[in-house]
């Protein structure tokens, strides 16, 4: 449940890359504007979820 909170937190595009990878099971290519903007996007977003929970918390998260 605590993801779910982290990520209602996140800025766009982040939260909705990570939404349709993680929930939504696309692939990169399926997601976004291209396949390297896809997976670069994602992993930033995996990152800063990994960060806040735990407990390095970024401003602008």
């Amino acid at each position: 449940m605590r993801i779910y909170h982290i990520l209602h937190q996140m800025e766009e595009p982040y939260k909705e890359v990570f939404s349709l990878r993680f929930f939504g099971e696309l692939s990169f290519r399926d997601i976004g504007k291209t396949e390297n903007w896809s997976c670069v996007t994602y992993h930033r977003a995996r990152k800063k979820i990994k960060e806040r929970m735990e407990g390095k918390h970024e401003p602008g998260l």
